[in-house]
């Protein structure tokens, strides 16, 4: 029983790198989204879409994995639901890269350093995964951290939109254009705190 026992164990060790992996791609495209953003290049979209494709293939990955198991790292619902909430993170990206092109007058550097704390933290958050049941603590403070910076784009959101409503007066289409590229930029950093919550979720449940 014991030797059929460590047969199947291992199985659960593919399941870290395809993580990981998967996150990586998130850390990618945030870096490209970023570029976008700040230099509106809209050259730089289409490496997005290239992301995109390729976390498309690694969340395929991931689920042939769960099909192709009997034992895996956590429940099968959860890992199927980590999974497409990274993915949901590309596809955002690659949407709020095409809404930059129909907006301008809205300064996003600072926005930009959030999203790229978000997806370094996830992308490391995402490696402790592997030793989850010692690395809890570390997993919840990811958890907090992405938290913190919600709370900062938030306070960024509003006093970017009480600026952009100052100098806009006279352009209402495209004051309309820069806040909804605003709340787009505002709710990708709550998609990353809403993947982190349930990360952590994910550990409470195992550990």
């Amino acid at each position: 029983m014991a030797n059929w026992l460590r047969k199947l164990m291992p199985q659960q060790e593919k399941f870290f790198p395809l993580f990981n992996d998967h996150a990586a791609k998130v850390e990618q495209a945030a870096i490209r989204l970023c570029t976008v953003l700040e230099s509106d290049r809209h050259a730089e979209s289409g490496e997005l879409d290239r992301h995109v494709a390729e976390g498309r293939d690694a969340a395929t990955k991931i689920l042939d994995q769960i099909r192709q198991s009997f034992v895996t790292p956590f429940d099968r619902s959860d890992i199927k639901e980590m999974t497409a909430s990274m993915q949901s993170l590309l596809e955002d990206m690659r949407s709020i890269a095409r809404t930059r092109r129909h907006a301008s007058g809205v300064k996003l550097a600072a926005f930009s350093s959030l999203i790229l704390e978000c997806a370094g933290e996830l992308k490391a958050g995402v490696a402790l995964l592997e030793d989850f049941d010692k690395r809890a603590d570390d997993l919840r403070r990811m958890r907090d951290k992405i938290g913190g910076l919600r709370i900062r784009m938030l306070a960024l959101r509003e006093d970017a939109m009480v600026e952009l409503l100052a100098q806009g007066a006279g352009d209402p289409m495209a004051t309309l254009a820069a806040s909804r590229l605003l709340q787009r930029v505002s709710d990708l950093v709550e998609r990353f705190d809403d993947v982190a919550d349930h990360i952590d979720d994910l550990v409470l449940d195992h550990v």
